[in-house]
């Protein structure tokens, strides 16, 4: 006889074995420069003002993958993504002449080879409704609508809510669809430690961070969030930072110890994203004895820090050992200008990442505090599948089935995760 605990492991076995299934039978990019399903090749009328066209298609929601100046011929030809998959949809339209200095657009060979193949398993529609989808890109590179279509297949929804720890300037209510309110906040500014507060940010930044992983997706308004698949986030805001844009290194440590010894006021292991070295700059937290000890005490907890690489431009060789650090790509999986190196390989968009930054209104920003909280939002959605999975577990699945970019760096690759976490998060 099977007893109950082991009777649950083989049932979720069998449905993870399911879901690898399901995953062979759908064609997915392999790889973050694969070309993939869903492009198109487009090019301009000879002699055609390039710019004028590289604007039309990026207001009609696609992301330019490629572009390649024919000097011969004087006209250019890009490589494109629909933001919302409708090949079919960009290609009627740019053959009403939409804009004069496009001259055709038509599918690849791969998106027309893979639609003979479309008619099964059926894939119900994934993308969501709230209206600035179509700006979000970053969502798009690591594969997170493959994920919610594997999922809508698959009939499963977040067991849980997820949940984010932020250390940052503080975080502002976004209540219009009730986007993000389920807000607890906890001051740390000048000596105090943890004391309770109405949620509110000294600036920008905390809810620029925050919102990126937590505003609640399909909900007919503003963006989706990383972590948010049909449950809205629960988020813990540690203000660090009196007037939103200097922060006192004291301060930030006084922050982190408190969220270790504090895990059960935050509802228990889970991610903290720390998006400050943007603010403080070199020096990187990562490189300071202390801030490890703490990381790794985190991690006997089962917590884990996120921690944004810097905005210098430099290359820290201090060694990646207890917290992720992750540098920032751009639309193309390249890696920023702006963005710091070393021995890591964790990174994710980072380059006009869409982002709330107030209650009212959507911006682009960039920075690789904009590419930690999308690293750490794969892991909170990972984790709200799995109620049992700690953090440094979901941030190992999601390191693990991360796709490689052409200079090495890992981008999470949700839907491999996803399906990683329903096969094996259980053990």
């Amino acid at each position: 006889m099977l007893n109950a605990k082991t009777w649950n492991r083989t049932r979720r076995t069998v449905a993870g074995f399911a879901a690898l299934l399901l995953l062979n039978a759908i064609p997915f990019a392999q790889t973050a420069q694969a070309a993939g399903n869903g492009t198109l090749v487009v090019y301009t009328q000879e002699g055609a003002d390039v710019a004028a066209a590289r604007q039309t298609l990026t207001d009609s929601g696609c992301t330019i993958l490629d572009e390649i100046p024919f000097q011969s011929g004087n006209f250019t030809i890009f490589h494109v993504r629909p933001s919302n998959g409708d090949v079919n949809g960009i290609i009627s339209k740019f053959s009403g002449r939409v804009d004069p200095n496009i001259a055709n657009a038509e599918a690849t060979v791969q998106s027309k080879v893979s639609g003979y193949f479309s008619w099964w398993p059926p894939r119900p529609s994934c993308t969501p409704n709230d209206p600035d989808y179509p700006s979000q890109y970053a969502l798009i590179n690591m594969n997170w609508n493959d994920a919610r279509c594997t999922l809508r297949l698959l009939g499963i929804n977040q067991r849980a809510y997820p949940r984010m720890t932020v250390l940052d300037t503080g975080c502002n209510s976004i209540p219009t669809g009730e986007e993000m309110t389920n807000i607890q906040q906890f001051n740390f500014v000048g000596g105090a430690n943890g004391t309770p507060e109405c949620n509110f940010d000294s600036g920008l930044h905390g809810t620029a961070v925050a919102g990126i992983t937590s505003v609640r997706t399909n909900n007919a308004t503003y963006l989706a969030g990383v972590a948010s698949h049909n449950l809205p986030a629960k988020v813990t805001a540690c203000r660090c930072s009196a007037d939103g844009s200097t922060v006192q290194t004291i301060d930030v440590l006084r922050a982190m110890t408190w969220c270790v010894d504090n895990q059960r006021l935050r509802g228990g292991p889970g991610l903290i994203n720390m998006s400050l070295n943007a603010l403080a700059g070199y020096p990187t937290y990562n490189a300071s004895p202390v801030f490890q000890e703490i990381a790794k005490q985190a991690r006997l907890k089962g917590d884990l820090f996120v921690n944004s690489a810097g905005n210098d431009g430099a290359v820290d060789p201090s060694p990646e050992l207890n917290m992720r650090r992750v540098a920032a790509l751009d639309e193309d999986n390249n890696l920023a200008a702006f963005s710091n190196t070393g021995p890591f390989k964790g990174a994710a968009p980072g380059v006009l990442v869409a982002a709330m930054d107030s209650p009212t209104s959507v911006a682009f920003a960039n920075g690789t505090s904009f590419a930690a909280p999308n690293w750490a939002g794969v892991c909170a959605l990972v984790m709200s599948f799995n109620p049992y999975m700690n953090a440094v577990r979901a941030d190992s699945i999601v390191y693990r089935t991360a796709d490689t970019t052409s200079q090495g760096m890992k981008i999470p690759n949700v839907n491999r995760a996803i399906l990683a976490s329903l096969m094996w998060g259980w053990w």
